[in-house]
């Protein structure tokens, strides 16, 4: 078994010895809701903990007597055992003059050291793909942190054609604060960064956004398309794709060519290249964006309200409402699009799927709430030992 990088917070981790506790069909549970990011599970603070702190702030100072450190863990061949290498590191770094200070928390998963989000500190964080770094979104505007070094640099130029930050700040715009830069996202060959910037609308007083480039190769940085989009994939190469509306289009990063993929398509739509996944009621169509092959899934299918693309191949899982009229859910992975061969992950009897997230391409972190209650119980499962359904 590989093993895992994993941190978790204010819970006590009892599962059973052996590899096949912890990746099996149906492993033990941890209690408390545990995320995914680079692939390192973590936890931060609970419902329960929360609730502990609040009680615990003094009415005078408004200072909290409760706190729920972190606590660092790896899964080995005997299962979950506490790493007590768990860094903690205060970054200063001059933020528009001001000298601003930010916490960050880390963990060793191989050779890369993860940074792990923190919601009380106000920052969100994007991984780049074959390096160490990643992007700040803080505060309306993308930096790069570089954790070993202990560095926060500007990503984006203050000044790029027409727009001029530090002008645009100053501008109130039916009270729209300046979005410089935001919702970052980093193409896996780590070239290119395609982020979001209402700095026309702001500046222009209309509009609903841009999606703006920048290439790490050239430090060039461009809008790329105007209007309100999401980001839904990775394509080959340097392409991204995004539904803007009920439409979703291709876009090369490069050329800042972009063309119509698909209309009239549901929100829920993704790209797990090379596939598009467009689910509708009682079904899912998954097309073939080389081939242009259609295929519908219908069994088991219900109601899908959330799909996820593995990173790293053409897998796909779905979180699923069998009966659309009821509460009830499953997850459907698709282990193989192109044949329609899927395996179904099934809740514990009085409990339901709430949601769930890729650690790799073998592994799902899944995350159960007992029903009437907000008792939630995370756990992992190894896809591969899965059977196909019935």
């Amino acid at each position: 078994m590989k093993k895992k990088a994993f941190l978790f917070s204010g819970i006590v981790l009892i599962l059973a010895a052996g590899a096949g506790a912890a990746y099996g069909t149906y492993p033990d549970k941890v209690q408390g809701s545990l995320k995914v990011f680079d692939g390192v599970i973590f936890s931060e603070t609970d419902q329960a903990a929360q609730k502990d702190i609040i009680d615990s702030i003094d009415p005078v100072s408004g200072k909290a007597a409760k706190e729920h450190p972190s606590k660092a863990a790896k899964l080995t061949e005997a299962g979950i055992e506490v790493d007590k290498n768990k860094k903690e590191k205060t970054i200063d770094f001059d933020f528009d003059g001001k000298k601003t200070k930010l916490k960050f928390s880390s963990v060793a998963n191989g050779k890369k050291e993860v940074v792990l989000p923190n919601s009380e500190e106000g920052y969100q964080l994007t991984p780049i793909a074959n390096q160490s770094g990643y992007v700040l979104d803080y505060n309306g505007s993308l930096y790069g942190l570089d954790i070993a070094e202990g560095k926060i640099a500007k990503m984006l130029s203050d000044t790029v054609g027409e727009y001029d930050r530090e002008t645009l700040e100053k501008k109130q715009i039916e009270n729209l604060p300046l979005v410089w830069g935001g919702r970052a996202r980093v193409n896996p060959k780590g070239e290119f960064m395609i982020f979001f910037s209402n700095r026309e609308a702001v500046e222009n007083g209309r509009g609903d956004g841009q999606l703006w480039v920048k290439n790490f190769k050239t430090q060039e940085q461009f809008p790329a398309f105007s209007g309100g989009y999401e980001f839904i994939g990775w394509g080959e190469g340097n392409q991204a794709f995004i539904r803007s509306q009920d439409t979703i289009f291709g876009i090369d990063l490069e050329n800042r060519k972009q063309s119509i993929v698909q209309d009239h398509v549901s929100p829920e739509s993704v790209v797990s290249y090379p596939y598009l996944v467009i689910p509708e009621l009682k079904s899912v169509k998954v097309a073939s964006l080389t081939s242009k092959k259609e295929l519908s899934l219908v069994e088991g299918i219900g109601r899908v309200d959330m799909i996820l693309a593995d990173i790293a191949s053409p897998k796909f899982a779905m979180l699923n409402f069998p009966d659309p009229t009821s509460f009830n859910t499953n997850i459907i992975v698709v282990t193989d699009p192109e044949n329609a061969a899927t395996k179904v992950i099934s809740p514990d009897a009085g409990s339901v799927i709430e949601t769930f997230s890729w650690i790799d391409s073998e592994n799902l972190l899944v995350v159960a709430l007992k029903k009437g209650t907000t008792a939630q119980v995370s756990y992992v499962v190894n896809i591969n030992k899965l059977h196909p359904p019935d």
